[in-house]
């Protein structure tokens, strides 16, 4: 049994019209790449990169699993130690995806949905990670040590400086951030000797409207060139960046560029994108490319200037279903007044958004089944739409003052409006997630 309060909040949250976000149908995200190392195509017949497809042998069976680009995948055996197989998703009918029968994943660094305080809580290889984990300040209180563990399956592999020993930073890592147009997965980077003044490993040690230049990360271990700094220099008129398709060559677009327009202010940044190949037939860079009941799964992209740029690959349209998201309460049972940690994992290959402050609501037992009884904390004013990237998790604290057996429902979204405020969103679809059951002082 639910509420008015819950009705009428899903019905708010997934009416409205947006008035902020990526402009000129372009896909959104702060994204500034060495101008040096990227080549604009003026060709009418532009390439398109779709990834490093797989090799076939001559005479071999021709599967599905033969013909998906090296990061794609169906399962977790496909996957390098410490990824997973995320996003894939069941055909609505027989051979959609060519000849396969289930649109593919991709393999990537996914949470366990654990919430941590250290290393120390999580597993073998795995890191607690703090950077963007606490999904507001109401929920878990402004300088909350609260992280969620994630893979990290080498010593030199990092999400944050805290990965990091003996002096080395992390460089090359590219998280989205709440002043940041986030275009899905997260990636890490790799603990490297801090640079000198005017250097960078990443624009991320750069200001505002300038990019790192030149910088050189070896991921894999079998690089060419050493891991060599960059030098941050202003975007200025560079022509490999771009405000809107138009400033782009003939067939290209332009993927990362963000203006607000939303009269009441957005919480992203405006912020110049780059001009990048179109993502090929039923391709897509972001939902942007895909119909208004359709959403962009398992696309990778990010900023040419990092590490993950080398594994672009274009996503698939599909159509709007429940994505794979767990809710975990830490415990099944917990003492009066003690704290509740919640973990919202996205698996699916896709971003999921929730409303600022008012994505929880709490069922209790009452009688002989759970009745929703509202919002869990109720925040003074309007807040900024959240998103969680897919592979990640966010965290929450909450405080239960009564007695009982309780479950938690998040109201989660898709395909929404980044950057503006919840009140709002102009989502594309809302789906409810329900935790197990666990009890309060009893």
């Amino acid at each position: 049994m639910k509420n008015c309060f819950f009705t009428a909040l899903l019905a708010f949250f997934f009416s409205c019209s947006s008035s902020g976000g990526a402009v000129d149908g372009d896909i959104g995200g702060e994204f500034n790449p060495d101008a040096a190392e990227i080549e604009v195509s003026e060709s009418s017949e532009a390439e398109i990169y779709t990834g490093d497809a797989a090799e076939l042998e001559e005479d071999a069976p021709l599967t599905c699993e033969s013909i998906l680009a090296a990061k794609q995948c169906l399962e977790d055996k496909k996957c390098a130690a410490g990824m997973k197989c995320a996003g894939v998703v069941d055909c609505p009918e027989e051979n959609c995806w060519g000849i396969c029968d289930r649109i593919p994943g991709v393999c990537h660094f996914v949470s366990d949905g654990k919430i941590c305080e250290e290393d120390a809580d999580c597993g073998q290889k795995m890191a607690c990670v703090f950077s963007t984990a606490c999904v507001t300040d109401e929920f878990c209180g402004k300088g909350a040590e609260i992280g969620i563990c994630l893979p990290k399956p080498e010593d030199q592999i990092c999400y944050e400086n805290d990965d990091c020993w003996g002096g080395l930073v992390c460089g090359g890592e590219y998280l989205c951030r709440a002043d940041r147009f986030c275009l899905g997965k997260n990636h890490p980077g790799k603990c490297l000797p801090a640079h000198g003044a005017g250097k960078c490993w990443d624009d991320g040690d750069c200001g505002q409207g300038s990019y790192c230049k030149g910088a050189v990360i070896c991921m894999s271990g079998d690089c060419e060139d050493n891991d060599t700094p960059g030098v941050c220099e202003p975007v200025g008129d560079n022509p490999v960046f771009c405000a809107v398709k138009a400033e782009c060559g003939e067939f290209m677009e332009c993927a990362g560029a963000y203006k607000c327009v939303n009269a009441g202010g957005c919480a992203i940044k405006d912020a110049k994108g780059f001009c990048i190949n179109p993502p090929g037939l039923n391709g897509c860079w972001g939902d942007s490319d895909c119909a208004a009941d359709e959403l962009c799964s398992g696309s990778i992209i990010c900023p040419p200037g990092y590490p993950c740029s080398k594994d672009y690959l274009p996503g698939t349209c599909v159509k709007f279903s429940k994505p794979a998201v767990t809710v975990k309460t830490s415990k099944t049972k917990y003492a009066e007044k003690e704290e509740i940690r919640v973990s919202i994992l996205n698996a699916s290959g896709h971003l999921v958004f929730m409303p600022g402050c008012l994505f929880f609501t709490l069922e209790e037992w009452i009688g002989s089944e759970f009745i929703d009884t509202g919002p869990v904390s109720q925040c003074d004013g309007e807040y900024f739409i959240r998103l969680i990237p897919d592979g990640w998790s966010a965290a929450a604290v909450l405080n239960i003052a009564k007695k009982g057996k309780f479950r938690i429902n998040f109201l989660g979204a898709v395909g929404c409006t980044q950057g503006v405020k919840d009140s709002n969103p102009n989502c594309r679809g809302g789906f409810e997630v329900k935790s197990s059951e666990f009890t309060v002082g009893i």
